[in-house]
């Protein structure tokens, strides 16, 4: 644990040293793998072509907030689906505009989880994100969460129905076109099934973790982890609705190995938590709480004294520690020369301190 500890620390003085480079590369990162991600799938363009069309707006969220990365997701989703068609278009325009409206009703902060998981339902691996989300964040989490799902579920409804939705089909017209989008869309039983495993397991880890007892946090990723399994077997049979077991397995290792990571550096090494501990003896039950002591480092600073003579510094060492100077008072000692001094001879110095020339 104590090299555990040291890892730890050494991480944070090095995030601590470069936070704002780690975090524009993140950013970069994340948004060019959500803008190539949804390309790919409902893109005609050629492969350096989507390549460029994700980098540009990837390079302008190194500079923005992570909550954008999804707002110019769906805004690249709602482009797409218009150069496919004008109606699919206003369809997607509204469905986005009420979404984005209900975001912003509720706390923003967690809405980058949006663009996550549409990146994640796109490649198959839903499952590594509800329960690392349980463990970092508060319940409105699930708000973007859910909305992603719906990008999702719009994006799959494209993909699956290219051709007849296109603008050069003349199967359908523009009315027809919509209502069967919006059909296909609401009867879209695969996203029903993640949708309701991400509500199931995110609350599920939410609730257990919050519980005070010990490896609250463990047993949340385990308990957060079978649900999400029982809960998308369940809803696949109940909805008819096929599901990629490699999708799923690797999906759910991910979100193990992510939850696990995060319950070392938040939960375990965390030394400022406060603890509830339970055991028992033969005549009684305890019920214990540990609260950590907090210690507050003393700062290094630099004051001058003005004199007759001039300025002189004064360099922290120079200050009162109050805890030495207690002990040194019951002693009878002083804590500026370190020698024994009469009380009355004490009592005459702070007299003349006090009188003039003071630290100012």
């Amino acid at each position: 644990m104590t090299a555990l500890l040291e890892w730890k620390e050494k991480i944070a003085a090095f995030y601590g040293k470069y936070q704002k480079a780690i975090s524009a590369a993140v950013r970069f990162t994340l948004a060019f793998a959500v803008f190539l991600s949804i390309l790919l799938q409902i893109s005609t363009q050629e492969m350096w072509q989507q390549l460029i069309t994700a980098l540009v707006p990837a390079l302008f969220c190194l500079f923005l907030p992570y909550g954008t990365i999804s707002i110019f997701a769906v805004g690249e989703a709602v482009i797409l689906a218009w150069f496919l068609d004008a109606g699919v278009g206003i369809a997607m325009l509204l469905i986005a505009l009420a979404s984005v409206l209900l975001y912003f009703v509720f706390r923003p902060e967690y809405g980058c989880l949006a663009g996550v998981s549409v990146f994640l339902c796109l490649t198959g691996i839903p499952g590594a994100l509800p329960v690392a989300a349980g463990l970092l964040c508060g319940p409105t989490a699930l708000i973007p969460m859910v909305l992603g799902v719906l990008y999702y579920d719009c994006i799959s409804v494209i993909q699956t129905n290219f051709s007849a939705l296109s603008s050069f089909s003349t199967a359908m017209d523009e009315t027809e076109k919509i209502s069967y989008f919006l059909e296909r869309s609401a009867a879209n039983s695969r996203a029903m099934v993640v949708g309701i495993a991400y509500a199931a397991a995110f609350l599920t880890t939410w609730v257990i973790r919050r519980r005070p007892f010990s490896r609250s946090a463990g047993i949340a990723t385990a308990s957060g982890m079978i649900v999400y399994i029982l809960v998308v077997l369940a809803a696949s049979v109940f909805f008819s609705a096929s599901v990629s077991t490699a999708g799923m397995v690797a999906g759910c290792s991910i979100g193990t190995v992510a939850a696990v990571l995060i319950i070392l550096m938040n939960f375990t090494m965390d030394g400022s938590l406060t603890e509830t501990l339970e055991y028992e003896d033969e005549n009684y039950h305890y019920y214990v709480k540990a609260v950590p002591k907090l210690k507050v480092a003393r700062k290094s600073v630099q004051v001058r004294r003005f004199t007759d003579g001039g300025e002189e510094p004064l360099e922290a060492d120079d200050f009162p520690d109050p805890e030495k100077d207690e002990a040194a008072g019951d002693a009878g000692i002083s804590p500026a020369a370190g020698q024994e001094v009469p009380v009355q001879e004490q009592m005459t110095a702070g007299r003349e301190k006090g009188g003039n020339g003071g630290y100012h």
